[in-house]
């Protein structure tokens, strides 16, 4: 008789919702990583604005063209500032992400737990079983006279 797990539906489900977690937290750290990706290459367009402004100050500039340099330093640092924001939040999303992967992982070890101990209490079940057959059939053999050290050959 081969073992049966009476929770091996729940143990898939559970499995199946790890799974699910660990891929989740998968995205979120990749959306995590494309976002500071985001940040950096903002930072490196700011220092190609301060680059072009500082090549340029050698040269005669009008007011509106110190301007336009000022507004796209400027905008660059708000859009890193907001950049910095979003990463900040994706940073909880990503922490979120790992507590439900670390939680789903409890849940399951709870149900493996559950299922050792059950193929294990199946074990001794089998084995007292099969020591009972034994036992069974040496006292046949014996009540019909049998020698266990002949072989049984009769």
């Amino acid at each position: 008789m081969a073992f049966r797990f009476r929770l091996q539906p729940l143990l898939d489900f559970r499995i199946s919702q790890e799974e699910e977690a660990r891929l989740r937290l998968a995205r979120e750290i990749a959306q995590l990583e494309r976002q500071r990706q985001a940040l950096e290459k903002l930072g490196e367009r700011r220092l190609q604005a301060i680059a072009a402004f500082e090549a340029a100050k050698g040269q005669a500039m009008s007011g509106a063209r110190i301007a336009l340099f000022f507004d796209a330093i400027a905008g660059l640092d708000a859009a890193s500032e907001f950049q910095r924001r979003t990463i900040a939040a994706q940073e909880q999303v990503v922490e979120e992400a790992r507590r439900e992967l670390a939680q789903a992982r409890k849940a399951r070890r709870i149900i493996e737990r559950l299922r050792e101990r059950d193929l294990a209490a199946w074990q001794t079940e089998e084995r007292l079983r099969e020591q009972k057959e034994m036992d069974e059939l040496v006292t046949l053999r014996f009540g019909r006279g049998e020698s266990l050290l002949a072989g049984g050959g009769g």
